[in-house]
């Protein structure tokens, strides 16, 4: 059941995914020469993301979910079915990542070895954080009503971060602290989704158990 409901999912959103293919293979020929490849393939990860949002505009124009409730799929299955397309479309979009960045790997290295830039792994964790913090509010509201909160959740953390670096509120670290940071945050990022996706979960099917569509 759950593989049909991304399917569906998947077909309305086949367009979305067609732009992001031509896009790739444009950058893709383009990072060959570029400098910036692995930085700018990064942002696969949100676009990907970002796509699987369109999906419950798409259900709500439909009245899909009033539909399906009258057939053998129940809110559980429902639920899960938005939490599986989300980490789908960020794994795609991982994927996508990690590709655009080969032609200048390949290129540019003179020893080629297959690595996944520290950006990529920075943007996976932020896109998945993202869509664990999106997927009960859009449940509560629908994809109308949370659109100012989408653009909330992409601006704030930036303005924030100029905000402190301007008023220098953020915290002088010597490279020691730094490299102590970084030893542990593969742990802390894992940790931190694990929780934080059994509270996403746990909060959306208390969402549309209780609604009324």
């Amino acid at each position: 059941m759950l593989r049909g409901l991304l399917l569906k999912d998947l077909l309305i959103l086949k367009k979305g995914l067609l732009m992001g293919g031509t896009i790739l293979v444009f950058y893709s020929i383009l990072g060959i020469y570029g400098e910036e490849a692995s930085s700018f393939s990064a942002y696969f990860l949100l676009f990907f993301s970002l796509i699987s949002i369109s999906s419950y505009a798409y259900d709500e124009q439909a009245r899909w979910v009033p539909y399906a409730l009258t057939t053998t799929i129940n809110r559980t299955k429902l639920v899960q079915s938005k939490y599986l397309l989300a980490f789908f479309m960020i794994g795609l979009g991982f994927l996508c990542s990690f590709l655009l960045s080969l032609p200048y790997q390949i290129v540019q290295s003179n020893t080629f070895v297959l690595t996944i830039s520290p950006i990529t792994w920075g943007f996976l964790y932020v896109s998945i954080l993202f869509n664990l913090i999106l997927l009960p509010i859009l449940f509560k509201l629908g994809s109308e009503n949370s659109r100012i909160i989408i653009f909330a959740l992409c601006a704030l953390p930036t303005i924030l971060l100029v905000i402190l670096d301007k008023y220098n509120f953020l915290p002088d670290m010597n490279q020691a602290t730094i490299e102590s940071i970084i030893k542990y945050l593969p742990y802390i990022g894992v940790i931190t989704i694990l929780i934080l996706g059994l509270l996403s979960y746990s909060i959306s099917l208390k969402i549309v158990k209780k609604k009324d569509f």
